[in-house]
């Protein structure tokens, strides 16, 4: 008996280790900020999916498919993070469109691009401006983590939708404190949110 209760302790244990960092949260391509776990899950995949491009960032070579990169490895592919200057000719589905600074950037899985002539490239986050207190912003990605300080460290304590209007309160770099429809406060990553009226100039 004492075996038995032994071998399912500990492959609860083990479960445990491997499912605690989805279990922290979302993913911040979808949700506004690292998660920051000590270890990710690697996406191994032995066969790429069909219909899959082949593009190359300087001497490294890439397979893409549906917005989602990957590199050969013995044996198979590994998912790897959207290289900056990657050009895909279509954008990925589900993507939203983000204006920020008078620029126009496309939003798909937390991963941002600009329009080019031949495609689209993906580039670094832009850095959200400073907004004054009373604007308001909007969500782009799916789920938003609503965090209780201007960090990535801090704890997700609300999540909201995409589309969702969250009032500015205050700033932080990189950060805005918003007030939810409910009436909670938090702070949000503010590359994955858009102001909902162009900022004002000159």
């Amino acid at each position: 008996m004492k075996k038995k209760l032994g071998w399912t302790i500990g492959s609860f244990l083990t479960l445990a280790w491997l499912f605690l960092p989805l279990l922290a949260g979302p993913g911040e391509a979808l949700a506004g900020g690292p998660a920051s776990p000590p270890h990710r899950v690697e996406v191994f995949v032995k066969r790429l999916p069909a219909g899959h491009k082949v593009i190359h960032v300087g001497k490294t070579k890439y397979f893409v498919h549906g917005g989602r990169f990957y590199r050969g490895k013995p044996g198979g592919y590994v998912a790897v993070t959207a290289p900056i200057g990657a050009v895909v000719n279509v954008l990925p589905s589900g993507f939203s469109t983000v204006t920020l600074g008078g620029t126009t950037f496309f939003l798909a899985g937390g991963v941002y691009y600009r329009q080019l002539p031949g495609g689209y490239m993906v580039v670094e986050a832009p850095t959200p401006e400073p907004l004054a207190e009373g604007h308001e912003v909007i969500v782009q990605v799916a789920v938003l983590n609503v965090r209780s300080g201007p960090g990535a460290e801090n704890p997700v304590v609300h999540q909201v939708s995409q589309g969702v209007h969250l009032s500015v309160v205050g700033n932080a770099l990189g950060w805005y404190y918003v007030r939810l429809p409910g009436g909670h406060h938090g702070w949000v990553m503010g590359k994955f949110v858009s102001p909902v009226q162009p900022l004002p100039r000159g």
